[in-house]
């Protein structure tokens, strides 16, 4: 399975036609992939209207946007020349969210906040599962997460008022950990996610999750 962003995302050129698009190449993006099996084989066909839209990462206030194969939620910068995030929701059940990361200083270097990668994403996986399970999609479903433009930068951690040891930095960009297979809408997000959640921070020079 080819996991590279590229290729797995369909509507991307539509909506840099239509300036909806985050910067992926110059600012620090957290991305959310889930690709149900079925939908690996052609076997899903969703029905989709105005109201199953859903919510971009972090943010409770957005816009709706049709396109071919499925509908986008997505929320403009401020100067509306992008969004800051959006998430696309496709007939046959894939669903890409993508959030601008805003790190802050701390000394020399950059900092991201961990909810970036955890809280944020926890809580819209447990929606947009909630929307596929909602339209008949089976389990079991593909998640992963990519992490870029962070190189350089760190992990906040000690409620971001420390400093970042020498080597505590991100040393692979763009940063994809393993997909995790999902396999019941029964079972705990956060336990589920807990390998890939671990590796993203041992890239960044820790020993696992912060707690």
């Amino acid at each position: 399975m080819n996991w590279n962003h590229g290729e797995i995302n369909a509507s991307r050129k539509i909506k840099n036609n239509d300036g909806l698009s985050v910067n992926y190449e110059h600012e620090p993006n957290v991305i959310l992939h889930i690709v149900p099996r079925s939908a690996l084989v052609g076997a899903n066909n969703i029905e989709l209207g105005r109201d199953d839209e859903l919510s971009p990462i972090k943010l409770n206030a957005w816009n709706t946007k049709p396109f071919r194969d499925g509908i986008t939620g997505w929320a403009p910068n401020p100067d509306g020349t992008e969004s800051k995030a959006y998430t696309d929701l496709y007939r046959d059940g894939r669903v890409e969210g993508v959030c601008k990361i805003e790190p802050f200083d701390r000394g020399d270097k950059e900092l991201i906040n961990p909810d970036y990668f955890q809280k944020y994403i926890f809580n819209s996986l447990n929606k947009y599962l909630r929307k596929l399970r909602e339209k008949g999609v089976e389990t079991p479903i593909y998640v992963s997460l990519s992490l870029q433009g962070i190189e350089g930068m760190g992990i906040g951690v000690g409620g971001f008022r420390g400093s970042v040891d020498e080597g505590q930095v991100f040393s692979t960009d763009p940063l994809t950990p393993e997909p995790v297979e999902v396999t019941s809408f029964e079972s705990s997000v956060e336990d589920q996610l807990e390998d890939l959640i671990d590796e993203i921070w041992r890239d960044a020079g820790h020993w696992g999750r912060s707690v």
